[in-house]
C-alpha cells in the first residue's frame, strides 16, 4: 500500500491516516474496497469502544404487571403490544364501516356476431 493510496482514502473519507492504513491493510491495498468497507462499518478499524467495556452490563429491571401512572404508557412490552393490536383492529373496523360497499352493477349483455 502506497502513500498515494492512503491519501486517496483520506481525501474520500476524511478519516485520519491511521484509519486509512488499517482499512487499506484489511482490504489488501485496494482503495475501492477499503472505502466501501469504511462506509459499511466506520468503527471496524478502531475495534470495540473501550468505555463501553469498562463497566459490566447491568441487569434489566423486572417487568411490572401494572399500568404506569401515565395514560397510554405500559410497563411491559406484552401489554403495549396487546393494546397496539387492539387499536389496530378497532381502526380497521372503523375504516371498513366508513367505506361504501364495493359491489357494482352487472355489465350489460353483449351480443356480437363473429364473421
Amino acid at each position: 500500500m502506497s502513500d498515494e493510496d492512503c491519501a486517496t482514502f483520506t481525501s474520500l473519507t476524511n478519516a485520519p491516516p491511521s484509519v486509512a492504513t488499517a482499512y487499506l491493510s484489511m482490504s489488501g491495498g485496494d482503495v475501492s474496497s477499503a472505502v466501501s468497507l469504511y462506509f459499511s462499518d466506520p468503527t471496524l478499524a478502531s475495534g470495540p469502544d473501550p468505555s463501553a467495556m469498562s463497566s459490566p452490563p447491568s441487569a434489566p429491571a423486572p417487568p411490572s404487571s401494572s399500568r404506569s401512572s401515565q395514560p397510554g404508557k405500559f410497563t411491559t412490552a406484552d401489554e403495549g403490544y396487546d393494546a397496539d393490536a387492539a387499536m389496530a383492529r378497532r381502526l380497521m373496523e372503523e375504516e371498513k364501516a366508513m367505506q361504501p360497499p364495493t359491489v357494482r352493477a352487472p355489465d350489460r349483455a353483449k351480443k356480437d356476431v363473429l364473421m
